[in-house]
C-alpha cells in the first residue's frame, strides 16, 4: 500500500530494478538508484488485478485506463497533507507545534 498516493491505482514495475512499486516515491525509498525509464513499462490494475503493457513512446490519453476492466488510473492524486496533519496535532494537544509558512495554508 502506497503511503504517498492515497487512491492509487496500478502498481508499476520498474524497468531498471524489475521491482514492483505503487509510486515513484516508493521506489525512492525502497532503493540505492534512481528510476529509469524504458522503452515500455509493465502495470498492474489493483481493480481487477491483471497486468499489461505501456509502450512509453506511443503514450496518450487513452492508454489511461486498464485494458481489462477501463479503470481510469491515470487520475489526480490524493496526497496525503502533512500541515493537516500538525494542525490537528494543535487541536488535541492544545499548542503549537505547527508554525505557518507565509502565504500557505
Amino acid at each position: 500500500m502506497c503511503k504517498h498516493i492515497l487512491n492509487v491505482q496500478v502498481a508499476f514495475r520498474a524497468p531498471c530494478c524489475k521491482r514492483w512499486f505503487d509510486c515513484t516515491e516508493c521506489h525512492y525509498e525502497m532503493s540505492d538508484h534512481r528510476i529509469e525509464s524504458g522503452a515500455e513499462m509493465a502495470f498492474a490494475c489493483k481493480k481487477c488485478k491483471k497486468c499489461f503493457l505501456k509502450i512509453l513512446a506511443n503514450y496518450c490519453q487513452e492508454d489511461e485506463f486498464c485494458p481489462h476492466c477501463n479503470n481510469h488510473y491515470a487520475i489526480p492524486a490524493k496526497i496525503l497533507l502533512v500541515v493537516a496533519s500538525l494542525i490537528a496535532l494543535d487541536n488535541v494537544f492544545g499548542h503549537d507545534t505547527y508554525t505557518p509558512i507565509a502565504g500557505v495554508e
